[in-house]
């Protein structure tokens, strides 16, 4: 069972690794078998098994994101009228 959730894992680029997938295998059987067969009938279902499908998984787009400060000697940007 830990090979076939190996095997999944390295088809779909999922997180994960050998140590977990034995003692996921080892204690809880049934849920790893269940959690494997859905990941996979997910990933299929949306075409990641394909050679045109998406290969990566997640990733976020980072932190929030500040503006550049005017560089030196740049004119300040003017204040807002009220």
């Amino acid at each position: 069972m830990s090979m076939q959730r190996a095997d999944a894992r390295a088809k779909y680029n999922l997180q994960g690794d050998c140590i977990t997938d034995i003692a996921l295998s080892c204690c809880c059987i049934l849920c790893t078998l269940v959690q494997t067969d859905k990941e996979v009938e997910a990933r299929e279902a949306a075409g990641a098994g394909t050679t045109t499908g998406v290969k990566e998984p997640y990733q976020s787009t980072g932190g929030m994101v500040y503006p550049a400060e005017p560089a030196a000697g740049a004119p300040a940007p003017a204040a807002p009228q009220q």
